[in-house]
C-alpha cells in the first residue's frame, strides 16, 4: 500500500510533464508562422524592421534625425546647417543648363537667316545679359567664336546679308564716303539696322568686360577696321544731314560711344593692331566734337595705343600729334593726364630706336606745353603727382637723347621751372631783395642760414623724393659734358 504523500509527488510530476508538454505543443503551434519570415537562406527579412524604423522616424520630434546608416555630414555639422550651405547647389546647376539653352537660342536669332525684329530684340536682350555676367557664368556655355563672328557681321551692317566670306580690306576714302551716303539714303542701311549695329557693338564691349581675353578673338575676326571706319564716317555726316532720319540721329552719341568704348577695350591688349589700321586718326580726329565722357575714352585708348611704337608707325603718330599737344592745355584733369600719358610713352619708344623722330615730336611748342603743366600760373598742378613725375623722366630721357632737344629746353626756360621745383620760389634778378637773403649773402650761415633758405629745406621736406631726384637729373643733362683730358679725366686706381 502505497504512501500518501508518495502518492501527491508522484501526481504532481505527472502534471508538471503534461504541462511541459502543452507548453510544447503551443510553440510547435506558433513555429510555423515564423518560419515564414525566413527565407531559403536561413536570414529574417528586414522589412517590418525598416518599416519599424520608418514609423519611428514619423513620430515627434523625429524630423531632423539622420538615419543610423546615412554617412557622416563633412565638417561636423548637423542636417540643417548643410541643407544651408548646399542646397542651392541643385537650382544653380539648372540655371546653367536653361543658360546654356537659352545662349544658343539666341545666337540663332542673330544669324543672317534670322527676322530683323527678332534679331534687334536678341540683341537687346544679349547686351542686358552680357553686363552682368562674368566669366564663371559663361564659362562653357558661351560659344565666344560664333558669338563675336556674328557680331562683327552685324556691326559691319552686314547683318542681314548672306556673306560666308569675312570682308576684311580696307575702305578708302571713296568706299567711306559711299557707304555713309547710303546710310543716308537708306539704300543699304536702314534705321534698324543702324540700331542693331549700336547694340551689337555694346554687346562686344560687355563681352570683353565680362571675358577679358576674348579681345584677341574679336580682333582675329576682323572688328578693328570695322571700328575704325565707323569712327571715320563721321566726316562725312554733314554731307548727308538733310537725309538723315531723326533716328537716326538719335543713335549716332550711342553708335561713337559704343565704337569708343570697345577701341579701348581692344587697346589695352593689342594697341598695335589699331595704329596699324589708322586707329588714332579715328580716335583723335573729332575728339572735339564728342562729349566729355566720350572724349576721356577716346584719348585713354589713344594713349594705350602709344605703347611701344614702332619707327614705320610714326607717321600715324605725327599725324595726331597736334591734337595731343592740345590736350595738355585742357582744363579736364583726366584729358590731360591722358595726354601727358602719350607723351611719356612716344618718348619712351623713339629715345633709343629713333632719334630723328623724336627730335620731331619733342620741339619747342610741346615743351613749353609741358613746361606749362610743370609750373602752372594758378599754383598746384593739375596732373597726380605720379604723371608729373613721369614727366620730368621724360624731359631727362629726351635730353640724354639728343643735344637738340636739350638746347629746346633751355630755350623754353625749364631751368626756371627746375629752380622752383627744387627751392619752392620763383628765381629773382641777383639785384633784388631776395637775392640779399640767401645763405651767401653777409648775414646767412650757409644751407641754413637766412629767410629763403629756411624755405628751400621746407620745400625739399614736403616734395616727393622721386620729384626731387627726376629734377636733379634733368638738371645733370642739361648741364655740359665734362671736357676730356687732363684733371676732368677720372683714372681707376
Amino acid at each position: 500500500m502505497l504512501d500518501p504523500e508518495c502518492t501527491k509527488q508522484v501526481g504532481a510530476d505527472a502534471d508538471g510533464s503534461i504541462e511541459e508538454k502543452m507548453v510544447s505543443a503551443d510553440a510547435a503551434k506558433d513555429r510555423p508562422m515564423e518560419d515564414d519570415k525566413l527565407g531559403e537562406t536561413g536570414i529574417v527579412d528586414d522589412d517590418e524592421d525598416d518599416e519599424d524604423d520608418d514609423d519611428g522616424n514619423n513620430e515627434p520630434g523625429n524630423e531632423d534625425r539622420v538615419p543610423s546608416n546615412a554617412p557622416p555630414i563633412p565638417g561636423g555639422m548637423d542636417e540643417a546647417s548643410a541643407l544651408a550651405i548646399f542646397g542651392d547647389y541643385r537650382q544653380f546647376g539648372s540655371y546653367m543648363m536653361s543658360l546654356s539653352s537659352r545662349l544658343k537660342t539666341m545666337l540663332n536669332n542673330i544669324k543672317h537667316t534670322a527676322d530683323p525684329t527678332t534679331r534687334l530684340l536678341t540683341l537687346q536682350e544679349l547686351s542686358e545679359l552680357l553686363s552682368i555676367s562674368t566669366e564663371d557664368t559663361l564659362a562653357g556655355s558661351f560659344q565666344v567664336e560664333q558669338f563675336v563672328k556674328e557680331l562683327v557681321r552685324i556691326l559691319g551692317g552686314r547683318g542681314g546679308v548672306n556673306d560666308d566670306e569675312d570682308d576684311r580690306d580696307d575702305r578708302d576714302d571713296d568706299a567711306a564716303l559711299a557707304a555713309a551716303l547710303a546710310m543716308s539714303s537708306g539704300e543699304i542701311q536702314g534705321d534698324e539696322n543702324l540700331e542693331a549695329q549700336v547694340l551689337a557693338c555694346r554687346c562686344l564691349a560687355n563681352l570683353m568686360e565680362a571675358l577679358p581675353g576674348v579681345a584677341h578673338t574679336v580682333v582675329y575676326h576682323g572688328a578693328i577696321p570695322v571700328l575704325c571706319s565707323k569712327l571715320i564716317e563721321i566726316s562725312y555726316i554733314d554731307l548727308a544731314e538733310q537725309t538723315l532720319s531723326v533716328r537716326i540721329i538719335y543713335f549716332l552719341p550711342s553708335w561713337f560711344s559704343c565704337t569708343l568704348q570697345t577701341m579701348e577695350k581692344i587697346s589695352e591688349e593689342f594697341p598695335s593692331a589699331i595704329v596699324r589700321e589708322g586707329g588714332l586718326a579715328a580716335l583723335l580726329n573729332y575728339l572735339d566734337f564728342f562729349s566729355i565722357a566720350v572724349q576721356r575714352t577716346a584719348l585713354q585708348a589713344a594713349s594705350n595705343c602709344c605703347r611701344n611704337l614702332a619707327s614705320d608707325q610714326f607717321p600715324m603718330i605725327r599725324g595726331v600729334w597736334s591734337i595731343i599737344r592740345n590736350c595738355l592745355g585742357y582744363s579736364d584733369q583726366r584729358l590731360v593726364e591722358y595726354a601727358c600719358l602719350c607723351v611719356i610713352r612716344v618718348v619712351d619708344s623713339y629715345h633709343r630706336s629713333s632719334i630723328e623722330n623724336l627730335e620731331s615730336l619733342v620741339d619747342l611748342d610741346l615743351i613749353k606745353a609741358v613746361n606749362q603743366l610743370l609750373l602752372p600760373a594758378g599754383g598746384s598742378p593739375l596732373i597726380a603727382a605720379n604723371t608729373y613725375t613721369l614727366l620730368l623722366r621724360a624731359l631727362a630721357t629726351s635730353a640724354r637723347a639728343s643735344p637738340k632737344i636739350t638746347v629746346a629746353l633751355l630755350e623754353a626756360e625749364i631751368v626756371d621751372t627746375l629752380y622752383q621745383i627744387l627751392t619752392g620760389v620763383l628765381p629773382s634778378s641777383p639785384d633784388s631783395e631776395f637775392h640779399a637773403d640767401q645763405g651767401d649773402a653777409a648775414g646767412g650761415q650757409g644751407l641754413g642760414g637766412g629767410l629763403a633758405d629756411m624755405t628751400v629745406m621746407e620745400n625739399l621736406a614736403h616734395r616727393p623724393k622721386d620729384q626731387v631726384e627726376e629734377a636733379l637729373s634733368l638738371v645733370s643733362e642739361l648741364l655740359p659734358p665734362l671736357p676730356k683730358g687732363g684733371k676732368h679725366t677720372t683714372s681707376n686706381r
